[in-house]
């Protein structure tokens, strides 16, 4: 069997040393590499920081105009968290627990006449 001679920055490969990889080759792919990993973190930070403007305009105009409107309309736009569904009672009608076991009671006993 064959052996390479060996050198400082020559690598043999194969059985009979037919291939040689060289120190340049080596740092060409390890320099490659870094770069492509740069390049992709670039293009995520570009990415993320345009989805993050777009965020920002976004909100300040909802906030423009939030400014004027009147109270009212910020209570009554069906996006609110006091309000359930279109229709329903806000959150601070003291008579709404009450209401709401009324209607309770009044389906048990239709579902009891039914039985």
């Amino acid at each position: 069997f064959c052996r390479c001679n060996t050198q400082d920055y020559i690598w043999h490969k194969g059985m009979r040393c037919e291939s040689i990889i060289t120190d340049f080759q080596v740092m060409c792919v390890a320099v490659g590499s870094a770069a492509l990993v740069l390049l992709l973190l670039f293009m995520m930070t570009v990415f993320f920081a345009k989805k993050l403007y777009l965020l920002k305009t976004e909100n300040t105009k909802l906030r423009r105009t939030n400014k004027f409107r009147t109270p009212s309309e910020l209570h009554n736009d069906n996006f609110s968290l006091s309000t359930i569904a279109e229709g329903s009672h806000p959150n601070d009608d003291p008579s709404a627990p009450h209401k709401i076991q009324e209607a309770l009671k009044s389906c048990l006993k239709e579902e009891e006449s039914f039985n």
